[in-house]
């Protein structure tokens, strides 16, 4: 395949159980979306020459290069999905489609190389600071909160962006009195307690049940039952004091002051439900430096082709 004019890219976003598939354009419009269910393939080669296939011949002959996120550790132009059987290669790839540069990222760094492109109704405030497009551009964070917590950083380089990808759900996660101390060692018996432990869907149902005495259910019927049950309205409390807390800490170690970005299953069942308060004060409460924290952005991802957009914007080496 050859770049002709109206040069496209081929994006797809892959999944432990779908993987979305899509022509970018170079402004970011993504057409010719498909769906593929990643049971129904044995191998992302299967996939791909499927998707490639339904294209008419003029359109295959725009793609001029590709770029592909993954829900796995990249390493060496190559990732393993974490859920699913699936390996991506770079090379191989980019053999299968004709030598067009081509390009893998990490599923949460093709959203962080998507925040300097989001519109303002692609986001929703958490709290009263507004976003704002600082010159030079500064740094912005994604914090994903759904199956597990991840987090990846949009940094400035050159004339673009590139992102770095990070193991943050990983992190140690303290605790600020002698409540969360008892939580979060019954969380996490024998060994320190992570972000993921409470950030993530199974930790909302575990705190849920920690608090309420019964067993874990999941994030969704948490959510479902706060206006009829306060355990599960003092559960949305506390995580929006952690989810605070936890954005506003990678905000200091990643220097990234133009905003912390929210995203994910469980992001999106919560923010209807916090309390920005709570959310903004965790957030800020970072001592010496409350006073800077206090006006750096923060909001919810609201945009669903997120990752998409990311990788039409990618930075992919040839092009």
């Amino acid at each position: 395949m050859t770049a002709t004019s109206g040069a496209l890219r081929l994006v797809a976003d892959v999944g432990g159980t779908n993987a979305r598939f899509a022509l970018a354009r170079p402004d970011g419009r993504c057409e010719t979306a498909a769906n593929l269910r990643v049971a129904d393939f044995p191998e992302f080669d299967d996939a791909l020459a499927t998707y490639v296939q339904r294209l008419d011949r003029q359109t295959r002959e725009r793609i001029a290069s590709a770029a592909f996120a993954a829900a796995g550790p990249v390493e060496h132009d190559v990732v393993r999905l974490t859920n699913a059987p699936w390996q991506l290669a770079a090379p191989h790839i980019a053999d299968q489609l004709g030598g067009v540069p081509t390009a893998i990222f990490n599923d949460l760094q093709a959203v962080a190389l998507a925040l300097p492109f989001l519109g303002h109704s692609d986001v929703a405030e958490i709290g009263p600071v507004p976003r704002y497009e600082a010159e030079p551009p500064d740094r912005m964070v994604a914090v994903n909160v759904g199956t597990g917590f991840g987090a990846a950083t949009a940094i400035p380089a050159g004339d673009g962006w590139t992102a770095c990808p990070s193991e943050a759900g990983h992190m140690s996660l303290p605790a600020a009195n002698a409540e969360e101390a008892e939580l979060l060692a019954a969380l996490s018996p024998g060994r320190a307690a992570t972000l993921e432990d409470v950030l993530s869907g199974s930790g909302v149902g575990a705190l849920y049940a920690w608090l309420s005495g019964g067993e874990p259910i999941a994030a969704d019927a948490v959510f479902a039952r706060v206006d009829a049950d306060p355990t599960a309205r003092r559960t949305v409390e506390m995580l929006s004091r952690w989810l605070g807390r936890a954005s506003g800490d990678l905000v200091l170690a990643t220097a990234a002051w133009g905003g912390a970005f929210l995203l994910g299953g469980v992001v999106s069942g919560w923010y209807n439900l916090c309390n920005d308060s709570a959310f903004r004060a965790a957030f800020e409460d970072k001592g010496k430096m409350r006073a800077r924290m206090g006006g750096v952005f923060s909001g919810v991802v609201t945009r669903q082709d997120v990752a998409l957009l990311g990788l039409a914007k990618a930075p992919v080496a040839g092009v």
